[in-house]
């Protein structure tokens, strides 16, 4: 039995995702934040996230604010996310919604209340949810009701963080709405028109269709293929396929 994703031989440490099984080398290749739902991915899917998360660079980012293990350029557009201590980047522009709320709230000896604060966000191509710590055991804004009743509020600190990281998202949206009336096509529209050139269909295409045509161009273009293979064309491949698959799924629910 060999890893769906690298081809390799199977150790005993191996690794269930939705369509097959991924040996441990490459499940350590993914953030916690993958790894925790790893197994509702199919190899696809992971593949497209390794392109998204793992394999991006950015050339500039400048700090303007950060609240635990979460940092953002507002200036640029980008957050950043420290998962033992590797640093995944996201621009605002991928994300469909993201919000940042405390969790876990619990009273101490002292009648303080603390919490984990968490970021939850979910991206536009791969179309996956993040949840993700960025910061625990912080101490919330406590106010004593009665004997029997304690009220919390987010701390101060966190809620300007929150203040900042919305602005961000609205002068980048507001940015790349103007840019969209100016060029009169969206990235997504970009994006959707590229994929089906690629795989050669018009709007009524069906998932089985885009499926065999992947199938098809994979067998060429794998990196396997010593005469045809590209790393570069098989993300490419991949990419354009969950764009029409997750495009699909959307006008058919």
């Amino acid at each position: 039995m060999e890893c769906i994703l690298c081809k390799q031989p199977l150790s005993i440490m191996h690794h269930k995702i939705y369509n097959g099984v991924i040996c441990h080398k490459c499940y350590k290749k993914y953030p916690s934040f993958i790894r925790e739902s790893i197994d509702t991915f199919s190899d696809v899917k992971l593949i497209t996230i390794q392109d998204f998360l793992l394999d991006r660079h950015v050339d500039f980012f400048t700090p303007t604010a950060k609240y635990g293990l979460l940092e953002i350029d507002s200036i640029n557009g980008i957050i950043q996310i420290n998962d033992n201590g590797t640093n995944y980047y996201i621009n605002v522009l991928d994300l469909k919604s993201a919000d940042i709320f405390c969790v876990c709230p619990r009273v101490d000896k002292y009648n303080h209340v603390k919490a984990d604060v968490k970021i939850q966000f979910k991206t536009i191509h791969p179309n996956i949810t993040i949840s993700y710590v960025i910061k625990r055991n912080v101490e919330c804004n406590t106010v004593k009701k009665s004997a029997k009743e304690l009220k919390w509020n987010n701390p101060t600190s966190l809620d300007i963080f929150i203040s900042m990281f919305n602005q961000m998202i609205l002068d980048a949206c507001k940015g790349y709405d103007k840019l969209c009336k100016e060029t009169l096509i969206s990235k997504d529209d970009i994006n959707y028109l590229k994929a089906k050139s690629l795989f050669m269909v018009k709007d009524d295409y069906s998932v089985d269709e885009i499926r065999k045509t992947r199938n098809l161009l994979m067998n060429i273009f794998h990196p396997d293929n010593k005469e045809h293979g590209s790393n570069e064309k098989s993300k490419i491949i991949n990419l354009y396929y969950q764009i029409l698959k997750e495009e699909w799924e959307d006008k058919n629910s």
